[in-house]
């Protein structure tokens, strides 16, 4: 059942028997406690709503946008649980069981320590958090903008990282082993030649970077806007390449069986 955009609904406690239910914009409802047998449950930017201590139960719940929500302790049981923009939380460490768990521009939250054994987490512009010691077992990992990262030595087990805009990053030697592995805009990375084993690796407008003679045996490499590389002769093997605008490679001559260029 879905009941969003402009709704003017108040009371909900009738409908606590549907499996899907969409109140997303419903921005006068205040009491949730009736849903907590909802499976899915969609109260994006219900700003009224501030008790979520009845929804622990939701196999999927999106409280998106939801500004007033500070306290998350009854939701650890939660399956798939989107949180972002909710900056009033600070207190993550009853989400640890929380299988894909989404906490983008969630600014007061500076310790995840307690998510080591989340599935996928989404820390996109998390900006407080600069220790992600605990968070080596994540599979799915996402920390863009989470400027305040320095260290992403325990991150070596991740299948596919994103730290684009992490610009405090410098050594990413621990990570030869991520599958898959976004960069983009990490200006203080020079030396990525540990990263001869990643399949799926994007160096976009890392300016640092002149030296890529490692990584030939990447499937898909993207170094666009990388205009201190210069010598691409060891790419012949990559399978997928884009080095659009980078201005210094003149001879491209090696890269023959390359299969996508750009």
């Amino acid at each position: 059942m879905k009941l969003s955009r402009c709704c003017s609904i108040t009371d909900v406690s009738a409908l606590g028997n549907f499996r899907t239910l969409n109140l997303s914009y419903c921005r006068a409802i205040t009491d949730v406690s009736a849903l907590g047998n909802v499976h899915t449950l969609n109260l994006s930017y219900c700003p009224a709503i501030s008790d979520v201590s009845a929804l622990g139960n939701v196999h999927t719940l999106n409280l998106d946008g939801c500004r007033s929500i500070s306290d998350v302790s009854a939701l650890g049981n939660v399956h798939t649980l989107n949180l972002s923009l909710c900056r009033a939380i600070s207190d993550v460490s009853a989400l640890g069981n929380v299988h894909t768990l989404i906490l983008i521009e969630c600014q007061s939250i500076s310790d995840v320590s307690a998510l080591g054994n989340v599935h996928t987490l989404n820390l996109d512009g998390c900006r407080s958090i600069s220790d992600v010691s605990a968070l080596g077992n994540v599979h799915t990992l996402d920390l863009r903008y989470c400027r305040a990262i320095t260290d992403v030595s325990a991150l070596g087990n991740v299948h596919i990282l994103n730290l684009s805009y992490c610009e405090a990053i410098s050594d990413v030697s621990a990570l030869g082993n991520v599958h898959t592995l976004n960069l983009t805009y990490c200006d203080a990375i020079s030396d990525v030649s540990a990263l001869r084993n990643v399949h799926t690796l994007d160096l976009t407008n890392c300016q640092a970077i002149s030296d890529v003679s490692a990584l030939g045996n990447v499937h898909t490499l993207n170094i666009r806007y990388c205009r201190a590389i210069h010598d691409v002769s060891s790419l012949g093997n990559v399978h997928t390449l884009d080095l659009r605008c980078c201005d210094a490679i003149s001879d491209v001559s090696a890269l023959g069986n390359v299969h996508t260029l750009n």
